[in-house]
């Protein structure tokens, strides 16, 4: 006969911990996609400064170089601009596609970017993308702060949690 109780223990603290050590991935991965947003914000300014290229060709190109749901984002932009929506719209949609996990302040940030994104001047359009590196500097200074205690805590959450019923269930 087959003892189910050491198996169920197992699992029990396979799952409390996979659930912690995912959470600190969570926060691992903002942190790359807003490391690679700086790089994507740095790269639109030059594009527009330099050589005043269209948001649909830009966001073309941005699909191409970034990385990750940035990626996505991007390339669900180009598309909907592709089919002549409205930036706003299309940016909407690529947000929903994306499902980024940014902070909401840099979220907020960026959709207000792409909301004016065309409403403006050069320069206006210029400025907006610098008020959005601005936030997305101050999510990267702020994450980076935390991310090492905060993994180091939902890791261990995790594997503590999972034990403590382990021993509920012994």
């Amino acid at each position: 006969m087959i003892d189910w109780k050491p198996l169920g223990m197992a699992l029990i603290l396979c799952a409390s911990s996979w659930t912690g050590f995912r959470a600190a991935a969570a926060v691992r991965r903002t942190d790359r996609e807003l490391r690679q947003l700086r790089l994507d914000l740095e790269r639109m300014r030059c594009e527009i400064s330099c050589r005043l290229t269209p948001i649909g060709k830009l966001s073309a190109q941005l699909a191409q170089s970034s990385r990750g749901a940035l990626t996505t984002f991007f390339s669900a932009l180009a598309g909907g601009l592709h089919c002549g929506e409205a930036v706003e719209q299309a940016a909407e949609t690529a947000f929903a596609k994306a499902q980024l996990s940014l902070p909401p302040e840099v979220m907020e940030s960026l959709r207000g970017l792409f909301v004016g994104f065309g409403s403006y001047d050069y320069a206006g359009q210029l400025r907006q993308i610098e008020l959005t590196q601005t936030q997305v500097a101050a999510g990267i200074a702020l994450l980076a702060e935390q991310k090492q205690a905060r993994c180091r805590s939902y890791e261990l959450l995790g594997l503590c949690t999972g034990l403590c019923l382990v021993i509920l269930v012994a």
